[in-house]
């Protein structure tokens, strides 16, 4: 697993909760699995998201999708959310996964 983005700005991973650390080498694991490659993290607890996203809590992150094809994408997202179980949203947006710990009450 690595942690990049395309306008030379660094991923803050460092600043995530344990909760998400303590998800990484799965979800590394997964990607590897449906991908072939490692899961490549590009947004973290920094950058710009919407004035409620959990990034800013340290409960998300998202990781690259480009140049994957629709369908791997589709399995990567749903291998993931089987992994990771019900206490986190797994959401593909147009260029990433969006991966966040939401515990449901």
């Amino acid at each position: 697993m690595r942690a990049e983005n395309f306008d030379g700005l660094q991923v803050a991973i460092h600043l995530v909760e344990k909760v998400v650390i303590d998800q990484l080498l799965l979800i590394d694991l997964v990607c590897m699995g449906i991908t072939g490659r490692e899961a490549i993290i590009t947004s973290a607890k920094d950058r710009t998201h919407s004035s409620n996203s959990l990034h800013y809590k340290g409960l998300a992150i998202d990781i690259r999708t480009s140049g994957l094809s629709r369908p791997d994408q589709l399995k990567l997202v749903l291998a993931l959310q089987g992994s990771l179980g019900d206490s986190w949203d797994v959401v593909l947006e147009q260029t990433h996964i969006h991966i966040e710990y939401d515990p449901k009450r």
